[in-house]
This record gives structure tokens, C-alpha cells and sequence, in this order.
């Protein structure tokens, strides 16, 4: 079963094409969408980005969204479901605690809070929680937003062991999300993995059906900022506390939820529904924020 694809440009895909794929997030100001649907081909509709970020006034106002015919995300809605940066963990019965007893990891680390963010501009309200925290306890922050890059930038922060050694030196890791919608969460969630730091999560997420329970903190669990960081500073001193849910995030084994790229998903679907026809329904509605996402106020009510 084999596929052949390319990034195309120009109306040439219009009539050499079996399927398209469209990325609303990559459509930029100026693109004019097509006017014509050749009968035999398909279009797929495939975003991995939070639907608050996909649509702006530009995009939603293209009429053509209303004749795809195959979808890919990373919600139960799509036809194909798919994220990159999906993975589940769970206990690994074959751990063996490979440090003597009285080891205490949090005598090796060199700094408290560690926030890497690089986007300054789109955001949901993760800064003002943050500079909040800052009020109680110590954060270092770097990216863009911060005291730099680490490791060499995005695509060095994106899978190379140094981040994963620097991400190390801290007690406590921020992975905060700029979007609050269904099951999204990005790589920041996979960097401490195999990382003897506690991650913080912030965002519309079961993380209990990613990490195991007891190896993580969630925002949503506090009632207050104050709240939240009175638990990270007690955490901060009681080093048998704080061993333990490292204990726990070592005996815990992780795995990726999909082994192949998402265009070898579709080109099994689109093998096996070859002569099918569909029209989904419009991902303005069922993509669109107000089904999928939260609100900054709606989201932080009660734990803020």
C-alpha cells in the first residue's frame, strides 16, 4: 500500500492530484482558496495546532471549508486521529530502583522553577498566573520571553538531550500550554520524561490519562496561586515527599501513542475508502473554539 506525496504550489494539485491536504493554520493573509472541487479527489482538512489559533478572520471567511472530505486532529472527531506529541505512560513491572535508598534527588538540583516560553505575544493567561507564582516562589524563565535560548533554540528544545540536562538542574518544570482546548498539549509535555524534574501542567488536558497519576502537579487541582506554590515549597523542603513522586515518574515506562507519521495514516484511509464519498461536517463549527476550547476566565475560575 503506497502513497506518493509533495508539497505543491500554484493550482497545480487541483488536477494532478488524488488528495489535497489543507493546513489552515498555514494560510497565510492573500491566499485565495480554490473555486472548483475536482469530483475525484479528496480534500483533507489537517491542523495539529489549538483550533484558537487556527482561525482568524481570513480563514474562517473562505466559503471552501465546507466541501472536505476526510479530516485529521488530534480530537475524537476527526476521521483520523493523530498528534505528534501523543504518548501514555504507565507502571513498568520490570523497574528496579537503581539508586541506594537514601539518595535525595533534590540536593543536586541548582534552581527551583524552571518556565521555557517562546511565544510573547499569543496568550492565555499562563504570564499572569506565572508572574503571580513569582510572588511566592523563585522562577527562572528563558526563551524568548525570558533570559534566552537554551540549548541552541526551538528545534535543539525540541529533542536534544542537552535540554532534557538543563531542564534537570530544577525541582519543578512549568509545561503551561497558550491554549486551553480538548486533548491539545505540545512538546512541552514530553521534556520531562526520563527527567528526575516534577512537571506543572496547565491546560484542558486528562493529564492522568498521559502520565501516572501521582507524578505530576496540576493547576487545576488548587484553589489559588497561593495554594499551588504553599504545596511546590513544602514539596521544596520535605525531601521524602518530593523522592517519592520522583520515585514513582522513574518506575513509570512512556511510549508514543502513534509509530507513524499521520500522511501514512491517511494513505491506509484513503486506500481503504477509495471509492467512498463523503463530505465532513465544517470544521469552522466542529473545529472551531467554541466547541473545542475554554476561555482564560472560564478556565482559571476557581483556581486563581
Amino acid at each position: 500500500m503506497k502513497c506518493e506525496w509533495r508539497f505543491s504550489s500554484g493550482d497545480s494539485y487541483l488536477t494532478s492530484g488524488d488528495a489535497v491536504i489543507f493546513r489552515p493554520f498555514a494560510i497565510h493573509h492573500g491566499y485565495l482558496p480554490p473555486k472548483y472541487h475536482p469530483p475525484n479527489q479528496k480534500w483533507i482538512f489537517q491542523e495539529h495546532e489549538a483550533p484558537s489559533r487556527t482561525w482568524n478572520k481570513h480563514r474562517t471567511e473562505m466559503s471552501f471549508w465546507s466541501s472536505f472530505n476526510v479530516s485529521i486532529s488530534f480530537v475524537h472527531e476527526a476521521d483520523i486521529v493523530h498528534s505528534e506529541n501523543a504518548f501514555q505512560c504507565s507502571f513498568d513491572p520490570e523497574f528496579k530502583p537503581s539508586l541506594r535508598p537514601d539518595f535525595v534527588y533534590i540536593r543536586n538540583k541548582t534552581g527551583t522553577i524552571l518556565w521555557v516560553v517562546s511565544n510573547c505575544h499569543f496568550t492565555s493567561g499562563r504570564e499572569d498566573y506565572v508572574n503571580e507564582m513569582k510572588k511566592f516562589i523563585n522562577i527562572d524563565i528563558y526563551g524568548s520571553c525570558g533570559k534566552g535560548r537554551i540549548c541552541g533554540g526551538y528545534s535543539a528544545y525540541h529533542g536534544h538531550n542537552c535540554t532534557k540536562q538543563f531542564i534537570n538542574r530544577y525541582k519543578f518544570y512549568l509545561a503551561f500550554e497558550n491554549s486551553f482546548c480538548n486533548n491539545y498539549y505540545t512538546e512541552k509535555l514530553t521534556k520531562t520524561i526520563g527527567v528526575d524534574t516534577i512537571p506543572v501542567v496547565m491546560g484542558l488536558v486528562n493529564y492522568s490519562s498521559l502520565l501516572m497519576p501521582g507524578t505530576f502537579i496540576d493547576v487545576r487541582d488548587f484553589s489559588s496561586v497561593n495554594a499551588l506554590t504553599d504545596h511546590l515549597n513544602y514539596l521544596d523542603q520535605n525531601y521524602t515527599a518530593y523522592n517519592e513522586i520522583i520515585e514513582r515518574k522513574r518506575s513509570a515506562k512512556c511510549v508514543k501513542s502513534y509509530t507513524r507519521p499521520y500522511f501514512c495514516e491517511l494513505c491506509h484511509h484513503l486506500h481503504i475508502n477509495k471509492y467512498r464519498r463523503q463530505t465532513i461536517a465544517d470544521p469552522r463549527v466542529w473545529w472551531g473554539t467554541d466547541r473545542q476550547c475554554r476561555s482564560k476566565d472560564a478556565f482559571f475560575k476557581g483556581i486563581r
